[in-house]
């Protein structure tokens, strides 16, 4: 979790999660080649009762667990005694994740406890009397904080570059600070698509471009500082370039072979 400025908690939970998962996926593959190993002669093998049961498996399997959501706790007891806040806005946890990663990663995230940390920050808000909302996720890391602008370009693995005017910042700070903004916006709700959350998100970045509000950056003098517009797509104009060539030759020739026959 990372907060506005950028203050990062429960960073061993990757190193946890990573630990575990890959054990117990070891462990998984010996499990299954012992399994081969009984099916092909299962009158020769006298181990299977010792090395492949389940009791002892399954208690490794809630070992990991229980440390995942003592991780959590901690990173959410020490959030909230550092900061002591009376409102916690977060994105909407209830989320699913796409797993569109490699097979390494997927199998990681697939031992992720969804909704744990909800949970966890739900009952806080109760026993320590803060109030915990939350906010749409979509495009929180990707739209820029000074300009506005969102594209997935912006963000690099875990930084922030804004292709227009600059920015440059944490990922998750970004995406702190978005959310922060976006509680209580009439347009983006909680369950808005994010389809509708992009075209409204680009729709005020290009307002504020008609309107003739600068891009800027911390550090920039507003000499410095130029109305943005997006790049020309060349190879959309080539293309244009093209068809129109082709067409006035068509022309060209449909009328000459007109006056051919007449």
């Amino acid at each position: 979790m990372t907060d506005t400025e950028g203050v990062r908690y429960g960073k061993n939970f990757g190193k946890l999660l990573t630990k575990t998962s890959d054990a117990l996926h070891e462990k998984m593959q010996k499990r299954n080649k012992l399994h081969a190993i009984h099916k092909k002669t299962p009158q020769k093998t006298t181990y299977k009762k010792c090395n492949l049961g389940y009791q002892k498996f399954n208690r490794k399997k809630r070992a990991a667990r229980a440390s995942y959501e003592g991780e959590i706790n901690r990173a959410i007891n020490e959030l909230i005694t550092s900061k002591n806040p009376s409102l916690l806005i977060t994105e909407d946890l209830r989320h699913l994740f796409t797993y569109n990663n490699t097979k390494v990663m997927n199998r990681r995230l697939s031992s992720w406890l969804r909704g744990k940390i909800q949970e966890r920050i739900s009952f806080k808000a109760l026993a320590k009397g803060f109030r915990h909302e939350q906010v749409n996720p979509a495009y929180g890391s990707q739209s820029c904080p000074e300009c506005e602008f969102v594209d997935s370009k912006n963000r690099i693995q875990d930084r922030f570059v804004c292709s227009y005017c600059g920015h440059e910042d944490i990922a998750d700070r970004v995406a702190a600070k978005n959310y922060a903004r976006r509680f209580g916006d009439p347009e983006i709700g909680q369950y808005t698509p994010y389809s509708q959350v992009k075209t409204i998100l680009l729709d005020r970045f290009h307002r504020r471009l008609e309107v003739g509000q600068l891009t800027t950056v911390p550090g920039r003098t507003l000499d410095t500082v130029e109305l943005v517009h997006p790049p020309p797509d060349r190879d959309a104009t080539m293309r244009h370039s093209r068809k129109r060539s082709y067409l006035k030759d068509r022309t060209v020739t449909q009328r000459a072979k007109q006056d051919e026959y007449v």
